[in-house]
């Protein structure tokens, strides 16, 4: 018989900025920081929140997709 558990997990919305990779994944490492002190066991944010969700024709562009991906080695 398994013995059940709970999770306590957050939801990320956080307002992102498109283009603005380093300002949306400082906002993304402050949602962390603080689901992290509300003991969250996990946290889940949208798709494109590096980049801005209106963004996403951006990322046919390569250039684009390096300059998103670099603020990511934080």
């Amino acid at each position: 018989m398994l013995e059940s558990s709970w999770m306590r997990v957050t939801i990320g919305q956080i307002n992102t900025t498109n283009g603005d990779f380093e300002g949306n994944v400082a906002r993304i490492l402050d949602a962390i920081e603080k689901a992290r002190k509300d003991a969250s066991d996990l946290i889940v944010f949208p798709e494109v929140t590096v980049q801005g969700y209106t963004s996403l024709d951006w990322f046919l562009d390569p250039d684009v997709v390096r300059s998103a991906l670099k603020p990511l080695d934080k």
